[in-house]
């Protein structure tokens, strides 16, 4: 693990311990910090990879996950990050990852205003609204929504997107071993990476097909250690492939479990399992132990 920006703006560098302490109300530290700061927290976010995220850098990123519910200091944030930041593929993660998209879900109404006014004096943050055109699709007020669509430049984000965002990778002629050295690849880079690589499509494979899921997770277990990664691999993959009713894959889960220890480990402490009946809470705890 390495020191990051994150680190140095809240004073966390050091004895780990000590810096889980300062920590505990990093929310509240970060929201006090200058806007230029916010940035270049936002940048250490976007561009730091799992394998070297710290808790600082963790709590940025918790910070600003659920930013655009706190409008007023969202909008400022926005300003600052297209007046600040030189880097083009850092400033559109507000519009490819959540910032912005739940800003204008959650408070077009309040913002509105100040968007509009910030969109005629701003090209860039016109173009930054270009990405957000069509998950604005979500916002109930079609007048609202027509507004904010005439201000977006989705024609120049689009052509920035052409140029410098991958296209997702198809995992359907992989095997299972090289499959899960992809699934490593994308998750260990920084968003931004991720955006360039085009990311790795496997949304539908615990659902559809989850004894394949569950190969995968086992290759990825035999070739991957890192706590960063296996919590993403855990609440991600795995989390995704725990039945919610019991079912004949149950079993499957079950006895893979009591014969791996890291999949034990990962099913007793990285797995949520809300939504999840009883039962199968019951027979999976049985199997990882306390």
């Amino acid at each position: 693990m390495i020191a990051t920006v994150c680190d140095h703006l809240l004073g966390a560098t050091g004895d780990q311990s000590l810096m889980r302490e300062q920590l505990l109300d990093a929310d509240k530290q970060i929201a006090k910090l200058r806007v230029d700061d916010l940035v270049l927290g936002w940048r250490c976010v976007q561009t730091t990879g799992y394998r070297d995220v710290t808790p600082a850098s963790w709590a940025f990123a918790s910070y600003f996950d659920g930013l655009g519910m706190t409008p007023e200091p969202c909008v400022d944030f926005i300003e600052a990050l297209v007046r600040y930041e030189p880097d083009d593929a850092v400033v559109a993660q507000a519009a490819q990852g959540k910032l912005l998209g739940q800003l204008l879900h959650f408070n077009a109404a309040v913002v509105i205003e100040r968007v509009e006014a910030l969109a005629k004096r701003s090209l860039r943050f016109r173009w930054l609204l270009g990405g957000v055109y069509w998950s604005v699709s979500g916002v109930q007020d079609e007048k609202l929504k027509a507004r904010i669509r005439a201000l977006a430049d989705k024609d120049g984000f689009d052509r920035w997107a052409a140029s410098n965002v991958g296209a997702p990778v198809d995992p359907t002629g992989l095997t299972i071993d090289n499959l899960a050295v992809a699934w490593i690849k994308f998750q260990e880079v920084s968003p931004v990476d991720r955006e360039r690589l085009g990311d790795l499509d496997l949304f539908d494979v615990p659902r559809e097909t989850p004894e394949k899921g569950l190969d995968l997770i086992v290759a990825i277990l035999k070739i991957e250690d890192n706590p960063a990664m296996l919590g993403i691999l855990a609440a991600g993959l795995l989390e995704d492939l725990v039945p919610a009713h019991v079912t004949p894959f149950l079993d499957l889960l079950v006895a893979e479990a009591e014969r791996n220890p890291k999949l034990r480990e990962l099913l007793r402490d990285g797995v949520w399992y809300n939504g999840v009946d009883l039962a199968v809470r019951e027979r999976l705890q049985a199997a990882v132990g306390p």
